[in-house]
């Protein structure tokens, strides 16, 4: 029996395949906050500004660096590669962390939809922002 994966996909893929997850988790992530956004009795001015708080610390300190460093590590992989070798161990676990983490929150009501909605909404543009980095360097590894 071989090791080896039956299924490869190139660098350029991989970097699809990244924008494509970043893209659906700033998607469902802002459905799940405007859907809370709606029903949260706050005032408008708070929610934007926490929104802007969530996305400034998210966007700038948390997914930039990230992100790059995804990049490059993808960059540095061999040419053929397995479909979800886009994260490492630490990459996936991450993720499941977060996801298991959203849906916690939400679905035992650990914390006020006043801080879940912008919350959400700021994490939501920064997720996409990141899906927006992942496809401008696809492209131009595309053309390369």
């Amino acid at each position: 029996m071989s090791s080896t994966p039956k299924y490869y996909v190139s660098r350029k893929t991989l970097i699809l395949i990244c924008t494509l997850t970043w893209f659906f988790a700033g998607i469902s992530v802002f459905a799940t906050g405007v859907q809370t956004w709606l029903i949260t009795d706050m005032k408008l001015i708070y929610k934007i500004f926490f929104a802007i708080v969530t996305f400034c610390i998210f966007n700038f300190i948390i997914f930039r660096p990230l992100s790059k460093k995804y990049i490059d590590r993808i960059l540095d992989l061999n040419h053929r590669n397995h479909p979800l070798t886009f994260f490492d161990i630490r990459g996936w676990g991450i993720m499941f962390f977060m996801m298991g983490l959203g849906f916690s929150v939400r679905r035992f009501s650990l914390l006020p939809n006043t801080f879940i909605a912008p919350f959400y909404i700021g994490l939501s543009i920064a997720l996409t922002i990141v899906g927006i980095k992942f496809i401008r360097e696809w492209n131009k590894v595309s053309h390369q």
